[in-house]
């Protein structure tokens, strides 16, 4: 039974290392959101996000790419929304505190790259394309991009808020992260 657990653990870390190649810098990262309220793009912001690839430039084909986000660092700038997109109706963050997107299909653009993956939020998993700009060197990189998602899609925002008479359905989501071996 020993033996057992560890060799699971040795897969399970060895599938992790070849995976975290290239590691986020959290202080030196970015991970925003913008919705439409009443007509006017109002900015959210994730503090706290992990993002682990062994993403090459030169051979995007087997890359892998993994992004994990706390749904409790979701920051609006107002406690009161804070405390309200937490709830139920639209994040589940007592439920489903962590989102996650995972991509093991990573493709060449003509102004960049797409990772080809699902987003899991509030236990909803759906395919999703994620553009993105890779810049740096072995050391040190920068990825950036953005993507709009519909809210319908993930349940976010339900009930009252299903319409979009106050709250629109487009979420444009961007980063910018520094990644270091």
């Amino acid at each position: 039974m020993r033996l057992r657990c560890l060799l699971l653990a040795w897969g399970l870390m060895s599938a992790t290392a070849v995976l975290a190649q290239w590691h986020s810098l959290v202080d030196e990262s970015e991970l925003t959101f913008i919705v439409s309220f009443e007509g006017l793009e109002i900015a959210g912001r994730f503090a706290g996000f992990q993002v682990y690839t062994n993403f090459d430039p030169n051979d995007p084909s087997t890359a892998q790419l993994e992004v994990q986000v706390d749904l409790r660092s979701a920051d609006m700038n107002d406690a009161e929304v804070n405390q309200e997109i937490a709830g139920p109706v639209w994040f589940d963050v007592p439920g489903q505190p962590q989102a996650s997107f995972r991509s093991q299909h990573i493709f060449t653009l003509a102004d960049g790259f797409v990772a080809h993956g699902t987003l899991e939020l509030k236990g909803v998993r759906r395919p999703v394309q994620v553009p993105f700009s890779w810049v740096g060197d072995d050391s040190r990189s920068v990825m950036t991009g953005e993507l709009a998602i519909d809210r319908r899609h993930f349940e976010i925002g339900i009930g009252e808020w299903a319409d979009d008479e106050v709250i629109g359905y487009p979420v444009t989501v961007k980063f910018r992260v520094t990644l270091v071996p």
